[in-house]
């Protein structure tokens, strides 16, 4: 047995002391003070603001230890909703997982092993931060982000060169004007018959992310384009299209070219070659993915940088970009230099044309152009002379 009367006096005095302190004449503090600690520690742990908040667990099981939710907002979710999100994809459980691990401090160990199993990463870490939140603070969330979204939209589309209310457009030389799309000339040619489709609206996720009507009418302008390119002497045409700097506010446009017979029978194999020597420069993915058609790229995944390029209405070839440091802008340029027999010098270099050197361009066009031009059934859709 222990000092049982040892024991009996240190209880007495620890109730006297209790006593005594909440009577004022006692301070805790005091006799910590006097222990070589600290004071201000001492008072700032007795403040119930002072100590950190407990971690807040979602109870997923009921009194009979039964699971009875996943989620934090499964209450207010119902069964219609759920099957919605699992059908459309509403949740993005990717970006969900990469917030949820890079802003966790036990995957930040700085190249050392982690110090957990694999019980510890639980189905919550694919959920969405939002879901934790009350309704007032996602309100404002969401309100914040709509506000930042559309002034970004607005700053994009002041400073974009394509979109069509923008001043800074070039009308002289737009070629033909649709419900969503338009045509119009490049201010700087790669060679005659270049031109380009862009969408009315401002689009920076290229071809993937366009409306149904909108790509119908890019469909349209390319089938005219290729009738109008065959009817001189059977040349061929080329599409691409190079989708990178989506987070910049790049306008998706579709460059169109014209390429004689000879030249377009072989530009497949230069463009293929180019994209297995050359992809894996700035893409882990080497494959080149062959379409049937413009509407293979369609089925691409929106938010994916990529370079494609289609010979006709038929066949074409795209390539993942993954590193868009690495991708030269000019790619796709230099490749039909090459198939063209062109002075690659001259890529990259050419000088904008005047708004005279456009407008005898854009007349040029015009001639071959306006037999095939389907705008012409829309009121107000050709531009007619400049």
């Amino acid at each position: 047995m222990g000092d049982t009367a040892t024991f009996q006096r240190l209880q007495q005095e620890l109730a006297d002391a209790k006593e005594e302190e909440e009577r004022g004449g006692y301070s805790a503090s005091a006799e910590i003070d006097s222990s070589s600690r600290s004071e201000k520690l001492y008072e700032h742990l007795q403040r119930p603001e002072g100590r950190r908040p407990a971690k807040r667990t979602l109870q997923s099981h009921d009194e009979n230890k039964e699971r009875d939710r996943y989620f934090e907002d499964d209450d207010n979710v119902d069964l219609a909703t759920l099957v919605k999100r699992e059908k459309h994809g509403v949740d993005n459980y990717h970006k969900n997982y990469t917030e949820n691990v890079t802003g966790n401090k036990y995957f930040k160990l700085e190249g050392k092993e982690p110090d957990f199993d694999d019980e510890y990463v639980n189905v919550n870490i694919f959920e969405s931060k939002e879901k934790k939140m009350n309704k007032d603070k996602l309100q404002q969330r969401h309100k914040q982000t709509a506000s930042r979204e559309t002034n970004k939209k607005d700053r994009e589309e002041s400073t974009c060169f394509f979109c069509f209310e923008n001043k800074r457009i070039p009308s002289h030389q737009l070629l033909s004007l649709g419900d969503y799309t338009y045509l119009m000339l490049p201010s700087s040619p790669l060679a005659p018959g270049h031109c380009m489709i862009s969408p009315i609206d401002h689009c920076t996720k290229g071809l993937p992310a366009l409306e149904s009507n909108v790509w119908n009418e890019i469909e349209k302008f390319m089938k005219c384009i290729t009738r109008m390119n065959y009817s001189q002497n059977g040349s061929g045409t080329i599409f691409m299209e190079t989708n990178i700097n989506m987070k910049k506010g790049r306008h998706t446009v579709l460059e169109c070219f014209r390429v004689d017979a000879k030249s377009c029978a072989v530009a497949q194999g230069y463009f293929k070659k180019a994209l297995e020597d050359e992809g894996p420069q700035w893409a882990q993915h080497r494959k080149v993915l062959h379409t049937d058609g413009a509407r293979g790229v369609r089925s691409f995944p929106q938010n994916f940088a990529y370079f494609y390029v289609q010979f006709g209405m038929t066949q074409g070839m795209a390539h993942i970009i993954e590193n868009e440091k690495k991708f030269p802008g000019d790619f796709g340029h230099e490749i039909l230099a090459a198939v063209m027999d062109l002075d690659k010098d001259f890529i990259g270099k050419n000088k904008r044309m005047t708004v005279e050197q456009g407008k005898e361009e854009a007349k040029e066009f015009l001639k071959a152009w306006l037999p095939f031009d389907w705008t012409t059934e829309l009121d107000g859709g050709d531009i007619g002379e400049i």
